[in-house]
């Protein structure tokens, strides 16, 4: 109990990890060690989060802030989270229909779609710039 007590409060994930091995194998139940758990839980949610959103892995973001829904953690550090995927979603669709030939409406209509979002999300102004552009030449 004491062991999980300090590490918690010492907010060291090893020591925590160790403790509440330790605590399981002694047969130990209850509250601390369900605490113990969640905080791991959460110090592992939320190292994923900063992982995925560094990485800019769409999949790997998206599985990490289910997670840290799950888990409910801290809502601010979702959000974040969110627009880090919002940016990289706008960023890949904005990329794909600029990669696009053709004059059709259908194209002219994704464009405006994707810059609008590009532009929520807070995209890159040369991406923005290279959509807009690709959009004056479609008129």
């Amino acid at each position: 109990g004491r062991e999980l007590q300090d590490a918690l409060a010492a907010g060291d994930e090893t020591a925590l990890m160790c403790a509440a091995a330790r605590a399981r194998a002694a047969g130990l139940i209850g509250g601390e060690l369900e605490h113990a758990e969640l905080a791991l839980r959460h110090s592992a949610a939320t190292r994923t989060l900063h992982e995925a959103a560094a990485a800019e892995n769409e999949e790997g973001l998206t599985s990490a802030i289910t997670e840290a829904q799950e888990i409910g953690m801290d809502e601010g550090l979702i959000e974040e989270a969110h627009a880090v995927l919002r940016r990289l979603v706008a960023t890949r669709e904005l990329t794909e229909v600029l990669d696009m030939n053709g004059d059709s409406d259908e194209l002219e209509g994704a464009l405006m779609i994707g810059l609008a979002a590009a532009e929520e999300a807070g995209l890159d102004a040369e991406l923005v710039a290279a959509g807009e552009a690709k959009l004056n030449t479609m008129r």
